[in-house]
């Protein structure tokens, strides 16, 4: 039996229930069908609770068990009319395709999960989320993930699809291609980059475990440092041995290093073995020309914090020194490499050979 306190807790609960009931659907402009479909449902939800909910409380003043039943049973009545008015209208639009019914028995299963907010003033864990079946209102459930992946979902780049603890989809993991802008917004007149800008704008997610996720291109980059290690921003290698192929300290330091090469793979670089040199455009789409010395975003450089830091797990520690960033493309002339100048943003050919010169190195991988 609730009490009166307890009604208004329950009540308090409503509005996260509908949203639990249609959390199955994916996001929708607001002008859709189906947008306006979820809308309306949610709004009914809301009703049918405060029906009952109504009905409980009279219940609970009263003492009135046949007048409790026959007012819950107009509550369900009203409910399956009005939804089935919304779904007719909606013309096949609703997302989740239920039933009137089907709606109302979700609501009306979750009804012990009310009385129980009701007594403790808490919120009710509606459904059964946690068993690893997806039930209705989630999307998943652990590692069920119900046949969705990130580009089902509509991330062309991919990536890693996860479910949160709520039964939602989780797509931190997921990229999306696109085109970046180059970052400049001065105006040089009409039609000019900075007049009419191009492109997505410049987005990034630092990962809290030493990379850095460009969210439009999909790619993931090593951070750097300010020590000695191997994420040192001041370490430099050779391209080649002595002739024109990618064999030199890149590939026999550094980055057999990133990929536990001598361990088998069992100690990567946050958890992947797959990191490489960044090739010339790939290095080029981290230029943003909106910034000089260094034209990158302070995702990647830090300078406020960056001297002296080495936990490139923390946000605040990432260094991005305006200097040579090497690549793994060839130029025309099979015996130079390209190279992007993080200062001024810059390409320029430079020699292979350890003969000739060393370089600064930020590994990439993906996009996943």
């Amino acid at each position: 039996m609730k009490t009166l306190s307890g009604r208004s807790a329950a009540l308090a609960s409503v509005a996260a229930l509908a949203a639990i009931l249609v959390a199955s659907a994916p996001p929708s402009a607001a002008a859709t069908p189906a947008a306006r479909c979820e809308a309306d449902i949610e709004g009914l939800t809301g009703k049918y609770f405060k029906c009952v909910q109504d009905a409980e409380a009279r219940f609970t003043r009263r003492g009135d068990a046949a007048k409790l039943a026959s007012q819950k049973e107009r509550c369900r009545e009203a409910f399956d009319h009005r939804v089935s008015a919304v779904v007719d209208r909606a013309n096949g639009a609703c997302p989740s395709g239920l039933t009137p019914e089907e709606y109302r028995d979700f609501l009306d299963s979750c009804s012990s999960a009310i009385g129980d907010a009701a007594t403790t003033g808490q919120a009710p864990e509606c459904g059964s989320c946690g068993n690893g079946v997806v039930d209705l209102g989630e999307q998943c459930d652990g590692a069920n993930l119900a046949g969705e992946t990130c580009q089902r979902l509509g991330f062309t780049a991919g990536g890693t699809l996860a479910c949160d603890a709520y039964c939602g989809f989780a797509t931190g993991g997921c990229a999306a291609q696109r085109i970046p802008a180059t970052g400049q917004s001065q105006s040089y007149g009409p039609g000019s980059d900075g007049d009419s800008p191009a492109g997505a704008p410049l987005a990034y997610r630092d990962n809290g475990d030493g990379t850095i996720t460009d969210l439009n291109t999909g790619l993931m980059w090593e951070k750097k440092d300010d020590s000695t290690g191997i994420h040192g921003q001041y370490n430099t290698y050779s391209w080649s041995i002595g002739g024109t192929d990618l064999d030199g300290t890149i590939v026999s330091e550094f980055l057999a290093t990133l990929n536990d090469v001598a361990g088998g793979g069992a100690n990567c670089f946050a958890g992947h073995c797959d990191w490489r040199l960044p090739n010339l455009k790939e290095a080029l789409s981290l230029v943003d020309y909106g910034r000089s010395f260094p034209v990158i975003d302070p995702i990647f450089h830090q300078a406020a914090t960056c001297t002296g830091c080495s936990d490139i797990t923390q946000p605040s520690c990432s260094c991005g020194r305006p200097t040579l960033t090497v690549t793994s493309s060839t130029t025309t002339d099979p015996a130079n490499a390209y190279g992007v100048d993080f200062a001024f943003g810059d390409v320029a050919s430079y020699c292979k050979a350890s003969s000739c010169i060393s370089f600064r190195v930020r590994a990439v991988r993906g996009p996943s």
